[in-house]
């Protein structure tokens, strides 16, 4: 729609103020409790590509399995962060829960 897109890279997890998505890359993954921890309360979609994020607290975590670009899906911590997963979306992941 009109709404506006704004990417913001971050250097802490105290920087982070009211984002909708907070993308963790692979080599700054040693700081996901500091991010979970800072999004606490938030509705805000948490996205990174480590093995085993999702157990963690991530709610979408990118994987290569079979030289295949796949993602995880963990809906207990989407709804955790007040976010709602469509169906088609389930579909698409590997479920983790």
């Amino acid at each position: 729609g009109a709404q506006s897109i704004v990417i913001k890279n971050i250097s802490s997890p105290s920087s982070i103020q009211k984002p909708n998505i907070v993308f963790v890359p692979y080599e700054s993954s040693g700081m996901i409790n500091d991010v979970i921890d800072k999004l606490k309360g938030k509705s805000t979609l948490l996205v990174t590509e480590k093995p085993g994020l999702t157990k963690q607290g991530s709610a979408i975590n990118f994987v290569v399995k079979d030289s295949k670009q796949l993602f995880e899906l963990s809906k207990i911590n989407a709804e955790k962060s007040k976010l709602k997963v469509s169906s088609n979306l389930s579909a698409l992941a590997i479920l983790v829960d």
